[in-house]
């Protein structure tokens, strides 16, 4: 499994953003959706309803009666979320996430414990845990990475100039 990678800076340039020009703030978040979007792309490109196995088009829900299933191709590539965090709890400044559950389930099932939904996702799908997220993200980091340093480097440039005057 790859490593996260870091770029020292993201999360202090962002929260500079927030103070000095929140206008500024809104256009970076939109810059890093626009950065991300390659990655993105290949991951929603690789949900098809006709490789998710059958049993993923009904209705399950938890005891508790949140819904988790059905699984389609439209929803799971419309879970697929760029998002930006400042928190001081994570140290992640943003990440790409799959937001639907059915989703989330259909690409990690049986990573942990060996089990009859996994090994049916596997079948069916011709992956492992992750199925789409990490083997996506493992091709395209590189280009994410040069392209949120790029983006960092001439965010703090209009920083520094707004601090100056």
């Amino acid at each position: 499994m790859a490593r996260t990678p870091e770029i020292e800076g993201v999360k202090d340039t962002i929260k500079a953003l927030r103070r000095i020009d929140p206008e500024l703030r809104k256009e970076f978040n939109l810059k890093v959706k626009t950065i991300a979007a390659p990655m993105t792309d290949a991951m929603k490109s690789e949900y098809s309803d006709n490789r998710f196995p059958s049993g993923t088009k009904r209705k399950w829900s938890t005891k508790d009666g949140r819904k988790l299933f059905p699984l389609t191709a439209a929803k799971a590539q419309n879970g697929v979320k760029v998002k930006i965090n400042t928190s001081n709890r994570d140290r992640n400044a943003f990440y790409v996430m799959q937001a639907n559950p059915a989703a989330a389930i259909f690409d990690m099932a049986g990573k942990k414990n060996l089990n009859g939904l996994g090994s049916a996702f596997s079948s069916k799908f011709g992956k492992e845990p992750s199925r789409v997220m990490w083997p996506v993200a493992e091709q395209k980091i590189r280009d994410l990475q040069d392209g949120i340093k790029d983006l960092v480097e001439e965010t703090e440039k209009v920083i520094q100039k707004e601090v100056d005057r």
